[in-house]
């Protein structure tokens, strides 16, 4: 990191859906000034003027010709680089977010955020050395996206804390789930009822439903294999296993006290990072290699809400989101740190 200057002078390009340039991660506090080679540009659009790149944000375009010639009736959200979605400002302060102290979703992961390269320069290019994201397909073979060889696959790993919410049954059982309440609220001693007709609705489905009911809070059972892409919830809630979920059915009829907790597993390969090698490159061995991915915390779009079940909208400057997507941008942010470490390196040396 110190040889590296934190990416100091390496500028960063991101395709994605754009930026949120008001988010303390694109401050340019401790960022020199923009390189002069930087031949980029800052757009104007809608809700988007020059004057909203500064130093660390140093260009950002939009593109839409190519899609209006194919879509002419086609509805765009927002007519410039400004992000709508949340995607790309989380994907971008991850690989090169400004030092931001306090940072949370709602408490979970308080702490300083900063992304891999924080004093390297931006530049977003709303829909370079290339990293690109396997995909979210699952551990099967040959399911990644890509697979190029001139291509950096990154498959997602998980990070070094679970988001957990622990239930505790009134016979002294502890179980151990996974949760994104993002609330303070707490349940102690409340009756369980298992609601059996529920058995067959789809979980999304579920949670609303039970948010609309009024209940204090809720345990919902999956198969799922992808955990890792936890829902966010606006009532206390967790997620169990059907494991552990037969162990609460099975007293069910007595009472509980869940509580919340956190614990610190080893990094693992994600269940939903798709394996490799590509079909198109088969003789390829990929993904190159692993980063975080799962429940990573990050800047976040002020006009997306969260979460996205409940019934009012939730904004915040921070979301927790998981997927190939997080743990390209921390592999791109290396990248520029190796840059800035060995400047006279080519991309294949990178």
């Amino acid at each position: 990191m110190a040889e590296s200057s934190q990416g100091k002078d390496v500028i960063i390009g991101l395709v994605d859906t754009g930026i949120w340039p008001e988010s303390a991660s694109f401050s340019d506090i401790g960022i020199t000034e923009v390189p002069a080679r930087w031949k980029g540009e800052c757009m104007k659009g809608t809700s988007f003027n020059s004057s909203m790149c500064n130093k660390n944000l140093i260009g950002a375009r939009f593109y839409k010709k190519g899609l209006l010639s194919n879509k002419p009736n086609v509805t765009i959200s927002m007519d410039s680089a400004r992000d709508t979605d949340g995607h790309g400002t989380h994907t971008s302060s991850i690989a090169a977010g400004n030092y931001v102290e306090g940072a949370s979703f709602f408490g979970c992961a308080q702490g300083t955020a900063r992304g891999m390269a924080p004093l390297a320069h931006v530049g977003m290019y709303k829909g370079i050395f290339v990293a690109a994201s396997v995909g979210n397909g699952g551990p099967s073979f040959r399911n990644l996206h890509n697979g190029t060889p001139w291509l950096l696959d990154v498959a997602a790993g998980t990070i070094d804390c679970d988001f957990t919410g622990i239930f505790s049954l009134r016979n002294g059982v502890k179980i151990i789930g996974s949760s994104l309440y993002h609330g303070n609220s707490s349940i102690s001693q409340s009756p369980l009822v298992f609601m059996e007709a529920c058995d067959g609705v789809q979980k999304l489905k579920q949670i609303k439903n039970a948010v609309a009911a009024g209940v204090a809070g809720g345990v919902f059972i999956t198969n799922s294999f992808n955990l890792d892409f936890l829902t966010q919830t606006s009532i206390p809630a967790t997620f169990l296993s059907p494991k552990d979920g037969q162990t609460t059915l099975n007293y069910i009829k007595r009472s509980s006290k869940p509580r919340a907790s956190m614990e610190f597993p080893a990094p693992t390969v994600a269940a939903y990072s798709s394996g490799g090698p590509s079909p198109s490159c088969p003789s390829i061995l990929k993904p190159d290699l692993m980063a975080p991915g799962s429940l990573v915390l990050a800047s976040w779009s002020e006009s997306r809400p969260v979460p996205n079940i409940g019934t009012k909208d939730v904004f915040t400057k921070f979301n927790i989101i998981s997927g190939t997507s997080m743990s390209c941008p921390h592999a791109a942010g290396v990248a520029a740190l190796l840059k800035g470490a060995h400047s006279e390196w080519s991309t294949a040396a990178v």
